[in-house]
C-alpha cells in the first residue's frame, strides 16, 4: 500500500515538474515575443486617471500612452475593442500597479497574476472532503500549467488571475457556511468583469440572501471609491458610452461564448471583425434557461461547490463576449470535479469512461486559439465550428460537472471524513 502510494506520488511530481517546464517556456516564449497590450492600455489608463485625464478620453489616453511607453502605442484608442472598456473600478484596481515604469509595473504584475493563480487553485481545493485535495491540488495545478487561457492572461496582463482568486475565496468561504462573507468576493469579480453576476443572481435564487445582500454593498461601495478617486462622470460615460457599444460584442475568434460562436457559424460573414448582429438578443434567454435548469433539479438540496462552480461556466457560456483568456476561470470547477464523492455512484467502466472525456475536455479546453482567413472561412464552412474549440470544451466541462452533480444519491461510500464535510456543509 505505501509502495503504491509513493508511487502515485512519484508519478504525480514528474507529471507537475513536465507541466512546470512546459509552462515557463511557454510563458517566456510569449512574453518576450509579443507586446502586453491590454496592460498597456490598463496601465495607461490608470496612470490618466491619477493625472486627472477621464478613462474614456481616447485622444488624451493615446498621447499618454505614446509619450511614457513608446510608438507601440500608436494604434491604440482608436476604437472600442482598443481603449480602455472596463468600469472605472478597474483602474481603481490597478493604482499599486502604476507606480513604477511600464516595463517594472508589468514583471510585478504577472508575477502577483501567476500567485494569484495558484491560491485560486489552494482555495478551491480546500472546498473538497480533506481525503481528496491533494487529488484536487494536482488536478488544478496541472491544468493551470499547461492552460492556454493562463499563459494568454499573462502575457496580456490581463485581470484573470484576480477574478478567479475572488471567486475561489467566496465559493471557499460560502464551503464554510460563511455566506455573508462569500458576496464580498463575487462582488469585487463582477466590478472587475460583469459575468459574475450571475452567480450572485442565482444565490438570490438559492435563497442565500446575505451574499446577494453583501455584494450589492460590495459593488455599490467599489463604484463609490472610482467616483471618488476619479472622475464622478467616468461612471455615467461608461453607461451611456461603452456599454452600448460592447452589447454589439465581436464575431472574432477570439471571443469564445457561446453566442459568439453560434453566430460565427449561422452568420454568413466570413470576416469576423464585425460585431454578432442579432445573436446578441439569446444572451438573456439563454441564460435563464441555463440558470433555471440547474436551479430547478437543485432547488431542494444543499448548494455545494461544484454548483456554483458549473455558474461559473455558465457565466462564461452565456456573456455576448468571453475572450478566450477568460476560460481561466473554469480552472475553479475543474479542481472541484477531483471529489470522489461525485464519482462513486458510477460503475468502474463507467469512471474510468468520464474520467477520459474529463482528461480529453481538459486538452480541448487548452488548444491555443486557433485563427482563420476570411478566404479559408469562405471556402470551408467546416473550419466555423473549429472556430470554437474552448466554447466547445466549456460545454464539455459544464456537462461533465451536471452529470457528477445530478447522479442519484444511492450506494454512496461514506467515510467519517465526508460525515464531517457534510455536517459542515449543512
Amino acid at each position: 500500500m505505501l509502495k503504491t502510494i509513493r508511487t502515485r506520488e512519484l508519478l504525480a511530481g514528474i507529471i507537475l515538474l513536465i507541466a512546470g517546464i512546459y509552462f515557463s517556456t511557454q510563458l517566456w516564449i510569449r512574453c518576450t515575443r509579443n507586446f502586453a497590450l491590454d496592460f498597456a492600455i490598463n496601465w495607461t489608463a490608470t496612470t490618466g486617471l491619477t493625472r486627472g485625464i477621464s478613462l474614456y478620453d481616447r485622444d488624451r489616453l493615446k498621447s499618454l500612452g505614446q509619450s511614457l511607453i513608446g510608438p507601440v502605442m500608436a494604434d491604440t484608442f482608436s476604437e472600442t475593442f482598443n481603449s480602455y472598456i472596463g468600469l472605472p473600478t478597474t483602474a481603481v484596481f490597478l493604482l499599486p500597479f502604476s507606480v513604477w515604469t511600464f516595463p517594472v509595473s508589468l514583471a510585478i504584475y504577472r508575477l502577483f497574476g501567476f500567485i494569484a493563480f495558484l491560491l485560486a487553485v489552494f482555495f478551491a481545493g480546500l472546498c473538497l472532503p480533506i481525503d481528496y485535495r491533494r487529488f484536487g491540488w494536482v488536478l488544478g495545478l496541472s491544468a493551470l500549467l499547461i492552460s492556454d487561457a493562463i499563459l494568454t492572461s499573462l502575457q496580456l496582463g490581463q485581470m484573470d488571475a484576480w477574478i478567479t482568486l475572488s471567486l475561489a475565496i467566496s465559493l471557499w468561504l460560502a464551503n464554510k457556511d460563511k455566506w455573508g462573507l462569500a458576496g464580498i468576493g463575487m462582488g469585487i469579480a463582477a466590478l472587475l468583469k460583469i459575468s459574475p453576476v450571475f452567480l450572485i443572481v442565482y444565490c438570490v435564487l438559492r435563497r442565500k440572501f446575505s451574499t446577494a445582500i453583501t455584494s450589492s454593498l460590495t459593488i455599490c461601495a467599489g463604484l463609490a471609491l472610482a467616483m471618488l478617486v476619479g472622475k464622478p462622470n467616468d461612471l455615467w460615460r461608461f453607461a451611456l458610452e461603452v456599454l452600448p457599444s460592447l452589447s454589439t460584442a465581436s464575431l472574432s475568434i477570439q471571443n469564445q461564448s457561446l453566442i459568439a460562436w453560434l453566430a460565427r457559424i449561422f452568420l454568413p460573414e466570413n470576416d469576423f471583425s464585425k460585431g454578432i448582429g442579432a445573436f446578441q438578443v439569446l444572451s438573456l434567454p439563454l441564460a435563464s434557461i441555463l440558470i433555471l435548469s440547474l436551479w430547478s433539479k437543485r432547488r431542494n438540496k444543499t448548494l455545494s461547490s461544484l454548483e456554483l462552480g458549473l455558474l461559473i461556466i455558465i457565466s462564461l457560456l452565456i456573456g455576448p463576449i468571453t475572450w478566450d483568456h477568460y476560460t481561466s476561470w473554469a480552472i475553479i470547477a475543474v479542481v472541484y470535479v477531483a471529489d470522489y464523492e461525485l464519482w462513486i455512484n458510477w460503475q468502474s467502466k463507467q469512471r474510468v469512461g468520464l474520467f477520459a472525456i474529463l482528461v480529453m475536455d481538459l486538452i480541448l479546453l487548452n488548444i491555443p486559439t486557433i485563427y482563420f482567413s476570411p478566404s479559408a472561412i469562405a471556402n470551408q464552412w467546416g473550419l466555423r465550428l473549429a472556430t470554437g474549440t474552448k466554447t466547445f470544451g466549456l460545454l464539455i466541462l459544464l456537462g461533465v460537472g451536471a452529470a457528477l452533480l445530478m447522479q442519484p444519491a444511492t450506494q454512496q461510500r461514506v467515510t467519517a471524513d465526508s460525515l464531517r464535510w457534510r455536517s459542515v456543509n449543512g
